[in-house]
């Protein structure tokens, strides 16, 4: 029996021809809305799905379906209340892109900590002598605080810890037992009052959204560094411009944010204490290569009678 996979988005050739040379057939989109979504879902299987919404509308509409495979790690866009009441499994990816978003993690606390992006502008407009004098900060000796510690705050730990000398926290939801020697677990305290550098790797839900608020920014050391590449709802972006802009911790880097895709009037994107990225943390070659490969996997797996290896749920 052949099925049929519905691509809202194109994804890399990797997943779509490990689907093709199994059989399957796909039906590729050039809008991802949820409109055009539900217009063409009724006689797909399956959706294999990269980036945009999906609704309790889409599987309302999806009467044949029976798998979503999320093609990257968040699953803050899809409807899960809806999708277990209408038996459709979700998976994602989550050790696909982690290397590559650690590497861009390590990658912004040391332009935060060095100040590169304000060096390479005040260099660049004559200030060469001023600019070259106005000390820096090494990282070797500081504490990393991570909130969250799946495969993304793993790889960070490691490259830390391991590669650049620094103290590693972690705040998790639940006690863990498994957790590397250079780790200490503590409490969501602890690690804000301790850390020099706080990192985000965790999902965005009711549990976290806006946990880094006004009281926990207030918690933080006026040196810190704060890194988000998880979710932007996770950070409370009216606090963080206002501790930013009084200086009350010292620089923010920042992949994500509330409203995607941003405008050049995002208020953040006016201070100089914020480096910003267009959510690309995860999207190396390797990774986007990775991803559409792990989500056709997940397809095949559950087509062919065999638990997908990253169900959430």
């Amino acid at each position: 029996m052949s099925y049929k996979i519905l691509i809202p988005k194109d994804i890399n050739p990797s997943g779509k021809d490990y689907l093709l040379a199994r059989g399957y057939e796909i039906k590729l989109l050039t809008d991802s809305s949820p409109e055009n979504i539900c217009a063409n879902i009724a006689d797909c299987d399956a959706i294999l799905g990269r980036l945009g919404q999906y609704p309790r509308s889409i599987f309302e509409a999806g009467k044949k379906l029976k798998i979503l495979a999320k093609h990257g790690v968040g699953v803050d866009d899809v409807d899960l209340d809806a999708a277990r009441e209408h038996g459709v499994m979700v998976t994602n990816t989550p050790e696909a892109n982690a290397n590559s978003v650690a590497e861009h993690t390590i990658c912004m606390m040391l332009t935060c900590a060095q100040n590169l992006v304000q060096q390479d502008r005040r260099t660049r407009g004559g200030e060469f002598q001023s600019v070259r004098m106005e000390p820096t900060m090494e990282v070797a000796g500081m504490t990393m605080g991570l909130i969250g510690f799946g495969a993304i705050g793993r790889a960070v730990a490691k490259k830390a810890a391991l590669g650049l000398d620094m103290k590693v926290l972690v705040y998790n939801h639940r006690i863990m037992t498994d957790l590397p020697e250079y780790v200490q677990q503590v409490s969501f305290e602890t690690l804000l009052g301790s850390s020099d550098v706080v990192s985000l790797h965790c999902p965005c839900n009711e549990e976290t959204r806006d946990m880094i608020d006004e009281k926990a920014l207030a918690m933080m050391k006026p040196t810190a560094i704060l890194l988000n590449f998880a979710r932007g709802g996770i950070v409370d972006e009216e606090a963080l411009y206002k501790a930013l802009a009084e200086h009350r911790i010292f620089m923010a880097g920042l992949d994500c944010f509330r409203q995607e895709p941003t405008t050049s009037a995002e208020p953040l994107f006016g201070l100089e204490n914020t480096i910003v990225l267009p959510h690309s943390g995860g999207m190396s070659g390797i990774a986007t290569d990775n991803m559409s490969m792990h989500a056709a996997m997940c397809i095949d797996d559950f087509f062919s009678g065999r638990e997908p290896r990253w169900i959430i749920k």
